[in-house]
């Protein structure tokens, strides 16, 4: 689990940490978050809404993480 979790929220060389992956995995979760504690205390759920956020959410991590693909640093192993 922690090979994993290191490979998820590191650069290209798996060593060097990023920033950008972690705010996107913490801005993905509270997205969840709200939308359950939204339900739960409105009894109601918007499957469109909740899809096209989180996926709006997503693909906006996505999309930072490859703009900035370029200036990270990689292993020359």
């Amino acid at each position: 689990m922690r090979l994993f979790l290191t490979h998820c929220f590191t650069g290209k060389d798996n060593q060097t940490f990023d920033i950008g992956r972690l705010l996107w995995a913490v801005g993905v979760i509270v997205f969840l978050a709200y939308g359950g504690w939204h339900v739960v205390k409105n009894h109601q759920f918007d499957p469109v809404g909740f899809g096209t956020g989180l996926g709006a959410a997503l693909a906006g991590g996505g999309l930072g993480i490859g703009f900035k693909r370029d200036t990270e640093p990689c292993s020359h192993s």
